[in-house]
């Protein structure tokens, strides 16, 4: 059992490794100590095809698996609940199946459908997290990258926000000296970047980089935007896809402690009232999706990466820097 649960932390760590990269040392990954000092890289469809059959052989194994065989008093995730590993792994399981479903269709269908069948991540109080404390040892490092290097926030996020009327604004980003949101534009060259005037743009809040801050690794938010772009595919009958939208809202609003009137106002919105129709549909669950995954940003990126929403605008501009 113990192995089984670190297989799934092995899953949920190799798969941000290939989504990053693409192919990567996987099967001879880490043999250092055993004399394999140039480890053959595998084919990504590899990887990923492997890895949810990995996730399929741990499921059964840890439903039917005793607690005390696990890691009772050692478990920073869910405090050695069983149940909570089951939706975790499962989830885990979603998230893998909808990332590929426009590269192998057929084997990311399977899975939906198979997860779908089964108990996934459904409230904040199920989130895989691990908590992290106001203390010398055991706090969220983003408290010190922001003592070394304070950020400032996106023009990107703000505008977002702000078109919006979405909450997260004051929950997440502070007016500037002139009482107004501001973001920076993303991507300046090094000559752009050096003349921008800081007092004019917007800081983050104290909560995007608190100590406490606990550090994210798959939420219920996420799972219900999941479920709801799958009933937009048709493999989801059984539940509401606008729903679905507005509970995945709900969820990444509440997990930041959004005021509850400012949530149902919100809620009344267009922008949270999800289209029939399946290119806004996917439009709009993918901006939520890239807001809810805030303080998550590899997967924030590869839901961009995937979906393509919200759109990255070329970098046409002088003042911005191409890039590789």
């Amino acid at each position: 059992l113990r192995r089984t649960l670190a297989d799934v932390v092995a899953v949920c760590n190799y798969m941000k490794m290939t989504d990053l990269y693409g192919d990567v040392p996987y099967t001879e990954g880490g043999f250092g100590q055993d004399g394999i000092l140039l480890p053959s890289y595998d084919a990504q469809s590899f990887i990923y095809e492997d890895m949810l059959a990995r996730l399929d052989a741990a499921i059964p194994v840890i439903k039917a698996g005793d607690p005390d065989e696990a890691y009772p008093g050692f478990d920073p995730l869910f405090d050695n609940n069983l149940d909570q590993w089951v939706r975790f792994a499962n989830s885990l399981r979603l998230r893998m199946a909808m990332r590929i479903r426009f590269a192998d269709e057929s084997l990311a269908h399977s899975a939906i459908s198979e997860s779908l069948d089964e108990e996934l991540i459904s409230d904040n109080t199920q989130n895989a997290q691990i908590i992290t404390y106001d203390d010398p040892d055991l706090y969220n490092r983003w408290d010190r990258h922001y003592e070394i290097l304070p950020w400032k926030m996106s023009q990107k996020l703000v505008d977002c926000l702000q078109t919006s009327n979405d909450p997260r604004l004051a929950a997440w980003v502070k007016p500037n000296i002139y009482g107004a949101y501001a973001g920076a534009v993303n991507g300046l060259n090094e000559l752009a970047w050096s003349v921008m005037p800081w007092d004019s743009l917007s800081d983050p809040t104290t909560v995007l980089y608190a100590r406490d801050m606990p550090v994210y690794y798959l939420c219920a938010a996420e799972v219900k935007f999941y479920k709801a772009e799958a009933a937009m595919i048709g493999l989801n009958s059984e539940e509401d896809a606008n729903e679905l939208y507005r509970e995945g809202i709900r969820l990444a609003m509440e997990k930041w402690e959004v005021d509850p009137d400012s949530i149902e106002l919100f809620l009344t919105s267009e922008a949270a009232t999800l289209s029939t129709e399946l290119e806004p549909a996917l439009e709009q669950i993918g901006t939520q999706l890239w807001l809810s995954l805030a303080t998550n940003f590899v997967e924030a990126y590869c839901s961009i990466r995937r979906l393509g929403y919200p759109v990255i605008e070329q970098r046409t501009d002088p003042d911005l820097d191409q890039g590789v």
